[in-house]
This record gives structure tokens, sequence and C-alpha cells, in this order.
């Protein structure tokens, strides 16, 4: 394995900064050998002391130019966020590095995952087909990548090639994650780069998946808090709904995994 290698997150303004100071002490916690990088977009020059004080190094993503017309989409589709989430797509890029292991920042790493700098490139998870057995396509949240500048170019390309009769295809919007799976289209049926869902565990599967032993919570290396709000702006009633799944489930596994988050989150 390279020395060469490092975890990447990528944060959109200030709002996520709660959730990668948590990754970043989740994989101090697991006595990771690799450090992690920020690739920041639009954020705050408090916010960029805070990732260097915290030991992460801040890399400006470069965010493409796209059409008006996916513009013009993801808005019409409430999502207008998205398109800032091409600027993602310059993990591509890194070619300082070897091998990227990609984590969204509303995760939280449990055990030790430097392993998966050898996987191949394009790795990642079909994150939430143990509830959905139809879902095929991969997600984003966690990916490994071997960065090379024809794979950034190759998406900025899909990118461009992207007309409005291939648009009907995405009328609820088109982000970074439908680019990843459009570089390699025959993801799906390519096990060799399907990961185990061990590696990006939605949270409201957790206590479900545990119940029925189709993944055990102390089997989990990483959760995803995919859900809206996030833990560190949670409410009442969103610790009531998180109760209601693990009586429904009858697993406590959702609740434990936010307990351990809220502890690595930082003080408000």
């Amino acid at each position: 394995m390279s020395n060469n290698n490092t975890y990447v997150v990528f944060i959109v303004g200030d709002s996520y900064l709660p959730g990668v100071i948590a990754l970043k002490r989740s994989l101090d916690l697991v006595d990771s050998a690799y450090p992690l990088t920020a690739l920041t977009c639009d954020c705050s020059v408090s916010t960029i002391e805070t990732l260097s004080g915290a030991g992460i190094n801040a890399i400006a993503a470069e965010a493409p130019a796209i059409p008006n017309s996916i513009r013009d989409l993801n808005i019409v589709a409430g999502r207008p966020r998205w398109n800032q989430s091409f600027a993602k797509l310059s993990v591509l890029a890194l070619t300082r590095f070897d091998s990227v292991v990609l984590l969204d920042a509303d995760m939280m790493v449990l055990s030790n995952i430097d392993g998966l700098f050898d996987a191949p490139s394009m790795s990642a998870v079909v994150a939430g087909r143990g509830a959905h057995a139809d879902w095929v396509d991969l997600n984003s949240g966690l990916m490994v990548i071997k960065p090379s500048h024809a794979l950034y170019q190759n998406a900025i390309s899909l990118i461009n090639s992207l007309d409005e009769n291939l648009l009907s295809n995405f009328r609820d919007g088109i982000g970074d994650q439908d680019i990843f799976q459009m570089l390699l289209p025959s993801w799906n049926s390519e096990k060799a780069l399907h990961l185990s869902e061990r590696f990006n565990a939605f949270q409201d599967c957790l206590a479900m998946y545990d119940s029925s032993g189709y993944l055990n919570f102390k089997d989990v290396s990483v959760v995803h808090f995919e859900l809206a709000p996030k833990p560190w702006a949670y409410r009442i009633r969103d610790w009531l709904n998180a109760v209601r799944r693990a009586l429904h489930y009858g697993s406590l596994a959702e609740l434990t995994a936010l307990r351990r988050y809220r502890a690595l989150l930082p003080k408000a």
C-alpha cells in the first residue's frame, strides 16, 4: 500500500463543518494511518482556519462550468444545492495522491478502513440495497478513486454532453453521483467494484439491518447519516423518529450510532 494516499471530504460552505470535524475525530479514533483532506467550495476564512487547526488540509475545489440546462433542472426540481455538488468531481484530478477514499461529510468511521486504498478505482457501495432490493446504482458517499486527469476530463465531457433529451431522464435533478455512475456505465454489473454495505451503512437502515441479521451493528465500519437534518442540528422530533425505528425493529443500533456521533461533534 502506498503512503501517498488520503481520505477526502467535500465541504460546501460552512454548515457541514461540524460533520467534517467529527469525521476527522472518528478516523483518529480508529488509528488511521492516512490524513483527511478537505475539498472546499465557498467556505469562509473561519472554516478554513478551523479545518487547519483540526489537522485537516484544505484544497479549493475546482467547480466545473455546468450548462444552464442542468442548473435550471436542479432549481426546478428543488435541489439547487446539487449544482454545487459538481465541484466534488475535482477529486478525480487529485493526481498528487496515488489513491483516495472519498467520504461524505455526514459519515462516521467505526473501524479502521485503511485497506480500502488497495481496492480498485471506482469501488463503491450500493448503499441501502438491503432495504431496497431494486437499488443497483452506486452511492458516492464512499468511493475509492485512483485520480487521473483523463478521468476528470471524461467527467467534464459527460456533463457537457447532457442535452435536453438526456436530461429528461433526470426529472428529480442531477448531481455528482449521477456523473460518477455514468463514468463507468457497466458499474452495476462489475461486482468486483461493489463494496459491502458495512462501508456505507445508512443511518435509518441500521436498526432493521441489525435486527434482521443482514448487517450486525458490530460489523459496521462506516455509518452514513444521510437523513436531513443532520445530527448536529437535531431537535426533539428527530430523536423521536430514531426512537420509533428502534422500537419498531427492536434494535438500539441507530441510537447507539447517534450517541457515538454526538460525542465526536464539536461543542457549540
